[in-house]
């Protein structure tokens, strides 16, 4: 297979001079099958664009704050829960769902032990999630239930492989 890019549209950046390429298209070649090799990462990712669809938006919130790699898993989120990404949750003894984790609860949610990993409306029904169990986060950037505070959870959360650190005053 081959591919052709219009030289035109790309600049190579050689000692701080841009400079524009010559208007004659450069081919590159793609084995059928194989990963792309030959080219400039920009060339490659158009050329693995064509056919991909967009699944939406992210906005940075800044709740990851280490290098560690975040461990996910679904989980279910109880109904009548409407939490935004980065709430600390409690596990349910019984139901094995999952809630805000507040001081006071007595189902076995007052244990925190993830943090939502998106946006999850359960209002009307138990809903299917993400959640991370793993990783280092801003803890300026959670939503913490009654009762609970960074220093009061961060303990806590770390027996799930999860730790908090502050890396920036919000």
């Amino acid at each position: 297979m081959k591919c052709y890019l219009g030289a035109a549209l790309a600049a190579v950046l050689i000692t701080g001079l841009a400079v524009a390429l010559a208007a004659m298209p450069v081919p590159l070649e793609v084995a059928q099958a194989a990963p792309i090799v030959h080219g400039p990462a920009f060339i490659a990712m158009s050329v693995l664009a064509a056919g991909f669809t967009s699944q939406g938006s992210f906005t940075p919130d800044g709740i990851f704050a280490g290098s560690d790699d975040p461990q996910t898993r679904k989980i279910t989120l109880l109904l009548g829960e409407n939490r935004k990404r980065g709430t600390v949750l409690g596990r349910i003894t019984a139901t094995g769902k999952y809630r805000m984790s507040t001081s006071a609860a007595v189902d076995g949610s007052a244990v925190p032990v993830t943090i939502l990993g998106e946006d999850c409306d359960a209002t009307s029904a138990d809903k299917v999630t993400i959640a991370h169990f793993g990783g280092v986060y801003d803890e300026n950037a959670l939503v913490y239930g009654a009762g609970h505070t960074a220093a009061g959870v961060r303990e806590q959360l770390r027996d799930f492989g999860i730790k908090l650190q502050s890396s920036t005053v919000r």
